[in-house]
């Protein structure tokens, strides 16, 4: 219970300290709060690494993942509170295009790693279905998509390691310096007007503001926001229940997007006053979460032709889906919202659009990640099925 204590406060305390450090020094603020907390959850775990005992380990890796849940069913409907849903139908369209054409990049990539390591690698079509669905559709579908396909259990979770080690390389590059490395092929985001409003972008100043959560009168004012965010999480968690375990993170998902964004109709739901604040510290306490459950004391037991694989996929499609945001000029932040709610899932989705500084892609970018679960289960295993058929 000691150990659970501590952890949780570490991950609680590392975010103020990180706003506080990108207040305060310059170097830090160019680096960003997430990508701080993300270092700071590695170097955490490997602290921890060293002082526990392997059932500690066990109980502690339990523990980050019902946190991690619990910070992306709170902070999701706090920050789409005061989502401006005019703007988000403008956006619609091309976040549509850019989604179908990242969900056919890892579909393609799939498909040419699986090619290329046909001899390499046992149960290559199986690989090849299972990488679809969990890049197309994450993690639920990767589950029911090992149960339909028959996967030994070994594979499934040798592939699941190393999706965790090179998704934690992809996440550490799309919120440092993807955006300004694509921005020399791909436009900039353009923010559509909201008066009245102006919660288009994630400002220095919002950034920076943190400190006014603290306040009486704002805590006095967020108490009504947590109340209905408490109790959206409580109506979404009854409505998955209604669904077989294989869907029930997509109706969680859905169920969140849909009551939090039925709420910002609300006017004065969507002006409570540091609601997205209050989400996004939370999202950066998920930030932590998520770099703490890398393990590094696996790594030199992996089989490199299947971590190759994996990082073929992923990267691969990241560069296609790159080239065809280009020809279609479809701008940077959407393409790289899009791309983490396929390779990540939607829970990364507030993550991005944090370090983007980039609100008005949080809606966008929650869709296309559920129309992703909503299709990467059935790609899996009919790709699977082809792509055995064909080689």
């Amino acid at each position: 219970m000691a150990i659970l204590c501590l952890s949780l406060a570490y991950f609680l305390v590392v975010p103020a300290l990180a706003l506080y450090a990108c207040h305060k020094v310059r170097f830090f603020d160019r680096i960003g709060a997430v990508i701080l907390c993300y270092l700071a959850g590695v170097f955490g775990s490997y602290i921890s690494s060293y002082i526990l005992f392997d059932t500690s380990m066990t109980v502690l890796t339990g523990f980050k993942e019902d946190v991690m849940s619990i910070c992306v069913a709170l902070a999701l409907p706090l920050m789409l509170f005061s989502s401006d849903i005019k703007s988000w139908l403008q956006l619609a369209p091309r976040t549509l295009v850019a989604m179908f054409s990242a969900i056919v990049a890892v579909v393609f990539c799939s498909y040419i790693a699986g090619a290329l390591w046909q001899n390499d690698i046992d149960s290559i079509s199986k690989i090849v279905g299972l990488n679809i669905a969990l890049y197309v559709g994450g993690t639920p579908n990767l589950a029911a998509v090992k149960d339909a396909l028959e996967v030994d259990n070994n594979i499934f979770l040798q592939l699941h390691l190393y999706d965790t080690l090179v998704s934690a390389g992809y996440l550490l590059f799309v919120t440092s310096i993807a955006q300004r490395l694509f921005l020399l092929w791909l436009p900039p985001f353009k923010f559509t007007a909201n008066p009245g409003n102006d919660t288009g972008s994630i400002t220095q100043e919002s950034k920076h503001n943190y400190s006014k959560l603290l306040n009486r009168v704002a805590l006095s004012a967020l108490v009504p926001a947590v109340i209905l965010a408490i109790a959206i999480v409580g109506g979404s968690v009854a409505f998955a229940a209604l669904f077989p375990s294989s869907v029930k993170m997509s109706a969680i998902m859905i169920a969140l997007t849909l009551l939090g964004l039925g709420a910002s109709l609300s006017k004065p739901i969507r002006n409570i006053p540091h609601s997205f604040e209050l989400g996004m510290y939370i999202i950066l306490v998920f930030c932590v979460v998520v770099g703490s459950m890398i393990n590094g004391d696996l790594i030199p037991s992996l089989d490199t032709n299947m971590l190759a694989f994996v990082m073929f996929v992923v990267f691969g499609s990241l560069l296609i889906h790159a080239a065809v945001c280009a020809l279609m000029r479809i701008d940077v932040d959407t393409f790289l919202v899009t791309s983490v709610a396929t390779i990540c899932s939607p829970p990364f989705v507030p993550m991005l659009a944090v370090a983007l500084n980039n609100q008005q892609l949080l809606l966008s970018g929650m869709t296309a990640g559920v129309i992703g679960y909503a299709l990467g289960g059935v790609l899996g295993i009919g790709l699977s099925q082809l792509f055995g058929f064909l080689m």
